[in-house]
């Protein structure tokens, strides 16, 4: 009898060691101990690993999800690259080369306006004071401002080339970002002649207002390339003069409206000297001074009314379709002082080629 209690006591722990190890429940026969042992992972659990060849250097193993890896890398210099961290709760400035300040040179916002350079401790922008970098980054978002111009602007002044990116509209409402601009003039000239700023923050709303963006990056020097503008419901003047004097911005960008409103791309290019692409025109309805002056003065844009070897790329208004409801008024000195063979008013649906 006592024979068989020992028995019985040892295969109760045989069974309970295995739940133990493998994490099962319930009753565990005999006859399967041995497959159930067998199964029971042993050394170090791989299955969450994630290194591969192309992250190991060469001559070195490593194990992941339980299979061995051979590393790839040639070389290693020791150099970590910085981890790149992107916030969408507010505009990111990072310096290019080193530290910087950045102030506003009026107060011309409704609402908050906060700043930080660890996204942790914010500070409340009183007025037109220097806030300072830290490890080449700040931070700056907005709650309950529905402007940023009444009769002057804001016109950021910074201290170093530094870029600037997330969402414009975090400085209306960092919690909840509008996806439409409702105020006229809402941030015009905000970035007037900052000829420090090296990128444009993102411009995500779809319908805008009179004004919004007149001036926005006016004389922005060394900014390089411009914002995606997805907006399809414009409002009067609303681009007017946008990147006047951007002497360093080469291509234009996308414009997806297909009913244009009253001076909407007024002068939106002019003087962007180094611009030597012309976006496609798809807007079937246009209005008075619609395109107005847009690329007056940009040099390096070259049209013609003849395709040649250099003037091959077909370029038209609009770019298919018919025209309805077209003004007499819509492409007065629009590209005026180009650097074409063309350089007059353009005609509706009629194809002109661009050297680009």
């Amino acid at each position: 009898m006592a024979k068989n209690n020992n028995l019985t006591d040892f295969l109760t722990d045989v069974a309970n060691a295995i739940r133990e190890k493998d994490g099962s429940t319930g009753t565990i026969n005999p006859q399967n101990f041995s497959d159930k042992i067998k199964a029971i992972q042993t050394g170090v659990d791989t299955s969450d690993g994630n290194i591969e060849p192309t992250t190991v250097l060469k001559g070195y193993k490593g194990y992941a999800k339980g299979a061995k890896v051979t590393g790839a890398i040639e070389t290693y210099d020791g150099t970590v690259e910085d981890v790149v961290v992107v916030y969408t709760d507010c505009l990111t400035f990072t310096g290019e080369t080193s530290d910087f300040t950045l102030k506003a040179t009026y107060k011309e916002w409704d609402g908050t306006l906060e700043w930080s350079t660890d996204h942790t401790n914010w500070t409340t922008l009183t007025g037109t004071e220097e806030m300072q970098s830290v490890g080449k980054k700040l931070y700056l978002r907005g709650k309950g401002n529905t402007k940023f111009k009444t009769s002057i602007g804001i016109a950021w002044r910074l201290s170093a080339k530094a870029g600037c990116s997330g969402n414009i509209q975090t400085l209306l409402d960092w919690e909840s970002p509008p996806t439409s601009i409702s105020t006229g003039s809402c941030y015009e000239a905000m970035f007037w002649n900052c000829t420090n700023l090296t990128t444009a923050p993102e411009l995500p709303a779809t319908t805008l207002a009179q004004n919004c963006y007149y001036s926005l990056f006016s004389g922005c020097t060394n900014l390089t390339t411009a914002p995606e503008l997805p907006a399809t419901t414009l409002a009067n003047y609303c681009y007017r003069n946008m990147f006047v004097r951007c002497s360093n911005l080469t291509t234009a960008p996308e414009l997806p409206a297909t009913t244009l409103a009253e001076g909407c791309y007024y002068s939106m290019f002019s003087s962007c000297t180094n611009l030597t692409t012309a976006p496609a025109l798809p807007a079937t309805k246009l209005a008075d001074d619609c395109y107005n002056s847009m690329f007056n003065d940009c040099t390096k844009l070259k049209l013609s009314t003849t395709q040649t070897t250099e003037y091959k790329t077909a370029w038209r208004i609009p770019s298919s379709g018919t025209i309805s409801n077209t003004s007499t008024m819509w492409s007065r000195n629009m590209l005026k002082n180009t650097g074409g063979t063309f350089t007059g008013n353009p005609s509706i649906n009629t194809t002109y080629y661009g050297a680009w």
